[in-house]
């Protein structure tokens, strides 16, 4: 090849990244329903691939003074298998699992993980039971640092 041909491919391969590293990601409601006080918090999803992405407080409720959340979650799908960790919050949340469907004899297995830490102190940790197609939704429970419980939901809409 001669340099010029070469100098051609790399300025190419180099444009096609910078444009496709610019292609935003797709980002979702993700909403966590407090089983005992009715408080709901609403937080985005990132979906930069099929896999994993952030999760971070919405603008809306930054705005009400309400705290601040971030993190990460992790969709394996259906080959998932639980660490330690999970299967310790797994046990833990089993009459709340079966309350909505997913204990041991409905057949419901995770598929996936998410862990969110507040501003104040708060650490939510997250199963997914149920992931509909590239992340269209799910639903699952969490279960945070203070022993309450969240029914959680991921909608279709995009924001």
């Amino acid at each position: 090849m001669t340099k010029i041909l070469k100098k051609t491919m790399v300025v190419a391969l180099l444009s096609t990244g910078m444009f496709i590293s610019c292609i935003p990601a797709k980002v979702k409601s993700l909403r966590l329903y407090e089983r005992d006080s009715g408080n709901i918090i609403h937080v985005i999803l990132t979906k930069g691939d099929y896999n994993q992405g952030t999760i971070y407080t919405s603008q809306y409720d930054a705005d009400q003074g309400s705290e601040i959340f971030s993190g990460e979650y992790h969709i394996s799908g259906r080959n998932f298998v639980p660490d330690k960790k999970t299967t310790e919050f797994m046990n833990q949340a089993k009459s709340i699992s079966e309350e909505y469907g997913f204990g041991q004899n409905s057949g419901a297995k995770p598929m996936g993980t998410g862990i969110m830490v507040g501003s104040e102190g708060t650490v939510i940790e997250i199963i997914f039971y149920d992931v509909q197609g590239d992340l269209k939704s799910a639903d699952g429970i969490g279960k945070d640092n203070n022993g309450k419980y969240y029914r959680v939901y991921l909608s279709e809409e995009e924001i």
